[in-house]
């Protein structure tokens, strides 16, 4: 017996190799960029650094002597007066979107007052400014666009947001491709209400306040809200785009969830434009599980113009999913 305890080991030790290798091979697979079709619903509450460390930056200066600038010239002036207008006809639309997502709010108006730049409506509203947030919309070197919330007195570091969302390199969009991307005007762009949905990634320091302040969708309308709620809403946009929406539920610790996000994004990449996707980790999102009475991972839950219309659960052949999602087109 004592003559083939080594060759026991040997083998044990071989086990435990090709345990490691697929667990290791899990994990490749789960951290695995998805397509562009295949949203994280999750991202929303992605709470990183994305701010420059040093506060006192020439950028940040020249940028704030730039809105001074323009503050003084009387053509800049006239077009803040008609944003005043535009704002009071259309205030009361934002206010209806908001409450049509059953969120709670706070709302601020400051259209009848010169302040321009961020650290001036915080000064305005009497705010922290560390808690009034600016909503910047970029565009990766993949042409993928994420939208970023950081303090109104902060400057955005592409570095940490490309880290952020795993990509080589952020720069911020164009502002004439701002309107037709998102459908708000600069000044007045919010996470809440975007033509399409992006992934929201959020400052860290978010996390010091209990709700953050951030633009209502109009020049000189801000809101206050909880991050919890700022999720809900995001989330309630992506599946209620209109058409067909694919929610993914699935946990990292889960095999066969693991299995199928290849397949996942496959299918998302061949019904692009006929279909969206959405991906939420169950174990970080109970509320939404419990609400969309997901039991079992991994679950699809396919809905049509914001209504649940059927569910697959588990393991299953590409064909079966994709058939599924395509009879309800």
């Amino acid at each position: 017996m004592k003559k083939k305890r080594p060759i026991l080991l040997c083998s044990l030790t071989i086990v435990l190799m090709c345990l490691l290798t697929i667990s290791s091979t899990f994990q490749t697979i789960c951290v695995k960029t998805l397509g562009d079709n295949y949203l994280d619903a999750l991202t929303i509450n992605q709470i990183v650094d994305l701010v420059i460390d040093q506060d006192e930056n020439i950028q940040f200066k020249q940028l704030q002597q730039l809105q001074i600038d323009l503050r003084m010239n009387k053509e800049l002036y006239n077009f803040n007066c008609y944003a005043f207008d535009y704002t009071i006809r259309h205030i009361n639309d934002e206010k209806i979107q908001l409450d049509q997502k059953k969120i709670k709010y706070n709302e601020y108006f400051y259209g009848d007052t010169n302040a321009i730049s961020g650290v001036e409506v915080a000064r305005v509203l009497n705010e922290d400014a560390n808690k009034v947030f600016k909503t910047l919309v970029t565009i990766a070197k993949s042409k993928q666009n994420y939208i970023f919330m950081i303090p109104v007195e902060k400057e955005l570091d592409f570095k940490k947001c490309a880290q952020s969302v795993s990509e080589k390199s952020i720069e911020m969009i164009p502002q004439k491709d701002l309107l037709p991307l998102t459908g708000y005007v600069h000044g007045g762009c919010s996470p809440i209400g975007l033509k399409k949905p992006f992934k929201v990634v959020i400052d860290a320091s978010a996390q010091n306040f209990n709700e953050i302040i951030f633009s209502g969708g109009k020049i000189g309308f801000q809101v206050e809200v909880e991050l919890k709620d700022l999720k809900t809403a995001e989330y309630q946009d992506l599946v209620n785009q209109g058409g067909v929406t694919v929610v993914d539920f699935w946990a990292p610790w889960c095999g066969y969830c693991v299995r199928m996000m290849p397949i996942i994004e496959e299918i998302a990449g061949e019904l692009e434009g006929k279909a969206n996707f959405v991906k939420v980790n169950a174990d970080e999102e109970p509320e939404l599980a419990r609400n969309l009475q997901v039991e079992v991972l991994p679950t699809f839950v396919i809905l049509k113009d914001g209504e649940v219309v059927d569910r697959k659960i588990g393991f299953m052949p590409k064909g079966d999913l994709q058939g599924a999602i395509e009879s309800k087109f």
